[in-house]
């Protein structure tokens, strides 16, 4: 018998060892329920998560801030502007020298712009939950901004009659001004609720789709 045969090198038994050992399957990625990297997909998850978590919260202080707004113009309807005419002219002369250092405009000019900023914000962390999210973001903003074009386009040249124009000039125009807003607040009023209803609906949207197990769902 050959000598080689007998005693067959070393490199040779190790070679046919390793020829013998089965090769390991590739890796199943559908296995494990990524359509793509794991690692693309989990920073994608994250991204959703961060989204929901930035509407949520922009959501949640766009509703507080409008039902302030809402709050407030009502008591200014109800409470303010009866004692604005309780008793024209002498009554208007009175709130002007209640108003003198602040005036309820302060509230507002701070207020309203915070709650349309957050809307918009809202809008766009939810733009991807879905088309609902985003018409109730959007209807909300709208209806927001709408009460401060109403406010600027109608309410304001009244004001001005009522508390910066001489009152000894024409009561008659004093009257008519303090009887047409004090009527349709009530129409700016509507708006603020409709701003406050739509935020309320994307709101609640937007909790149901960020629960885990629909996390990621179109509604």
């Amino acid at each position: 018998m050959d000598h080689h045969q007998r005693h067959p090198l070393p490199g040779t038994k190790k070679q046919a060892l390793i020829r013998a050992q089965p090769t390991p399957p590739l890796p199943n990625l559908k296995a494990r329920g990524a359509g793509g990297p794991p690692s693309f997909n989990n920073l994608k998850s994250q991204i959703m998560v961060q989204n929901y978590t930035l509407s949520k919260s922009a959501l949640i202080l766009a509703t507080t801030f409008a039902a302030g707004l809402l709050f407030v113009n009502v008591y200014n309807t109800l409470i303010d502007a009866v004692n604005w005419g309780s008793n024209i002219p002498t009554s208007i002369q009175t709130a002007r020298d209640y108003y003198k250092t602040l005036t309820p405009a302060h509230f507002f000019r701070v207020l309203s712009p915070v709650n349309q900023m957050l809307t918009l914000l809202a809008l766009v962390f939810s733009w991807k939950a879905g088309i609902k999210a985003r018409i109730y973001c959007g209807a909300a903003l709208a209806f927001a901004v709408s009460v401060d074009v109403f406010t600027f386009g109608f309410f304001y040249p009244r004001l001005e009659t009522m508390f910066v124009a001489p009152i000894d000039s024409n009561i008659d125009v004093l009257k008519a001004a303090w009887s047409e807003w004090t009527n349709i607040n009530w129409l700016r009023s509507l708006l603020e609720v409709l701003n406050l209803a739509f935020d309320f609906a994307a709101l609640s949207l937007i909790l149901e789709v960020s629960r885990p197990e629909l996390r990621g769902a179109r509604i």
